[in-house]
């Protein structure tokens, strides 16, 4: 049997991750030293545990791309080039999910102007949420439904790592999973999620949201 496998990773820490600051699209700082800590932690543990990988699809906001950067240059040392160097491919359609107004903001100041979707987005049904001057949360899940199902296609043979973002990555798996509330689908920092693909066809999910790298 052909498992393929695929290794979808949310980026590491970043300034507003540590005050609680929506970033979404508008807002894209760097990796913090923290961020850049676990980036490497992730990486070696990567390399000791999974080895390297063909292709690496990143989100272009810079906190993705630094951390795919780090999975990259681990996998580009000389310990391990035994294999061509992996692919480093910027994904548009990975970016994280347009929150709109919300984005710069905390969720007590959101609670004091949008205090309705908030509720919705806590507490509602999550596919009824749009927000406000960005996406619904219907349009960001075909998306990134859209999104990997374009990365099997293009790359049925390989094993490839995708590096995004929490939201983006919880609507990936709730898509495999149909679950209805991806908010359940926990993604802390550099988390890894394993996607295997049995004989080109069947989806399973040995691995979700682990940060053992980090301990």
């Amino acid at each position: 049997m052909k498992v393929q496998k695929i290794y979808l990773i949310r980026h590491g820490q970043t300034d507003a991750n540590k005050t609680n600051i929506y970033q979404g699209v508008s807002i894209d700082p760097p990796l913090n030293e923290t961020g850049k800590q676990q980036a490497e932690l992730l990486a070696k543990y990567f390399r000791k545990h999974y080895g390297s990988v063909p292709v690496i699809i990143t989100s272009p906001a810079r906190r993705a791309y630094e951390t795919a950067s780090a999975v990259w240059r681990i996998m580009a040392t000389p310990t391990v080039q035994t294999m061509p160097l992996p692919t480093l491919i910027i994904e548009k359609d990975l970016q994280e999910i347009n929150h709109g107004q919300w984005e710069g903001k905390t969720p007590d100041q959101i609670k004091e102007f949008d205090a309705e979707t908030q509720e919705k987005w806590w507490h509602g049904n999550t596919f009824e949420v749009a927000f406000p001057g960005g996406e619904t949360i219907a349009d960001a899940y075909a998306r990134a439904q859209r999104v990997f199902v374009w990365v099997l296609n293009t790359f049925p043979d390989e094993d490839v790592v995708i590096v995004a973002h929490g939201g983006t990555n919880a609507l990936i798996l709730s898509s495999i999973l149909e679950a209805k509330n991806p908010r359940a689908l926990s993604q802390k920092n550099t988390a890894i999620n394993i996607i295997e693909r049995h004989d080109g066809k069947y989806l399973k999910i040995p691995l979700i949201g682990s940060t053992a790298h980090l301990l």
